[in-house]
């Protein structure tokens, strides 16, 4: 059964972050284990992912950007990832689900994706 309310992104983001901060702090800093670690604690503490198709889209981007080219191998398996669920639901049933600053921030994050290697289309109907 769905929760009532979808998370939104601006939440996953805050606890995609609280996550990076403890890997960071437990197994890089306190450990001196690689970033692959820190990446891959963010990546367990929420391994059963979300209810809803766009939460898991969402959350995958997150990630993704949270890589930063640092951790490509775990950056290439999140945009196989990402790419598929865009492919699978289509970007304008996406983006009927988003409105105002949330749309927005989103869009612009997969903007940025995209142009990285012009890797998946954003149709001009879902801006």
């Amino acid at each position: 059964m769905l929760h009532e309310e979808r998370v939104d992104y601006k939440t996953l983001k805050s606890w995609a972050l609280e996550a990076y901060y403890d890997g960071c702090r437990d197994y890089a800093i306190a450990k001196g284990l690689p970033y692959s670690h820190v990446m891959g604690y963010v990546l367990y503490a929420f391994e059963d992912g979300f209810e809803r198709p766009l939460e898991n889209l969402m959350w995958e981007v997150i990630n993704y950007i949270l890589c930063g080219g640092w951790f490509q191998e775990g950056g290439e398996v999140l945009y196989k990832r990402i790419k598929e669920k865009m492919e699978s639901d289509g970007i304008e049933e996406i983006f009927s689900e988003l409105t105002g600053e949330e749309r927005e921030e989103f869009l612009r994050d997969l903007k940025i994706i995209n142009s990285e290697a012009n890797k998946f289309p954003i149709s001009p109907g879902s801006q």
